[in-house]
């Protein structure tokens, strides 16, 4: 999909990492960005801005997936790793609701 690369953000002096995609996001892609945006949980990265070519977030020090998965972690802790994802943090994340109409 792209690069990353580590970067400092000055004006708000912090490191952070910046995605260069191949190609333009799509439009589906900046929906879901803002959506992330609003979360709030451990395992989710802050995105902190977007572009046409580019996604700013926090950055995250330690292993990349791929060196995680060489180590070879048991069914159980990978299992418990996607548990404590996105998913979790969206069952714990307060919904907006659409009013609903009363049928006349």
């Amino acid at each position: 999909m792209g690069r990353v690369y580590r970067a400092f953000d000055p004006r708000l002096h912090r490191d952070v990492a910046i995605k260069l995609a191949a190609e333009r996001f799509t439009e589906r892609f900046e929906r879901e960005a803002r959506v992330i945006a609003t979360l709030n949980h451990p395992n989710i990265c802050t995105v902190h801005d977007i572009g046409p070519h580019f996604l700013v977030t926090e950055l995250v020090d330690g292993e990349t997936l791929r060196a995680w998965l060489q180590h070879q972690p048991s069914v159980e802790r990978i299992l418990g790793v996607i548990r404590s994802g996105p998913r979790g943090a969206l069952r714990r994340t307060p919904r907006r609701h659409r009013p609903s109409r009363s049928e006349t």
